[in-house]
């Protein structure tokens, strides 16, 4: 006998749709629950767990009904980059959308220092 069957409706939160609810994430978190509503939203349910879920190194090696240690995945991508966030980069690319930028003398001098 095949276990229990769930209906489920995926919805995409679509930015400026809701302000309210926008308001509660940041860029960075709105970004990333876009990008995996994209990446999963074709597997079927037991793939999107063994493979999308169980898959992750938070989730490796934690036994089932344990908390997960995310306190030590905390801040791990953007020092693993040098100190540059993901909402950093989502900032800045706004910025060249708007087309705002700085020039490459300043851009040197950011990157090197004051002696460029």
């Amino acid at each position: 006998m095949e276990g229990p069957r769930y209906d489920y409706e995926l919805v995409r939160l679509v930015v400026g749709v809701d302000p309210q609810i926008a308001q509660e994430f940041t860029p960075g978190q709105l970004h990333l629950v876009d990008l995996a509503v994209r990446r999963c939203a074709g597997m079927n349910i037991r793939k999107l767990i063994t493979e999308a879920i169980d898959e992750t190194e938070p989730m490796k090696g934690v036994p089932h009904g344990q908390p997960l240690d995310m306190e030590a995945q905390r801040n791990k991508d953007r020092d693993a980059r040098g100190g540059i966030s993901l909402e950093t980069i989502l900032e800045s690319r706004e910025c060249f959308k708007r087309g705002e930028g700085i020039s490459l003398e300043e851009a040197k001098r950011e990157f090197l220092g004051r002696q460029a």
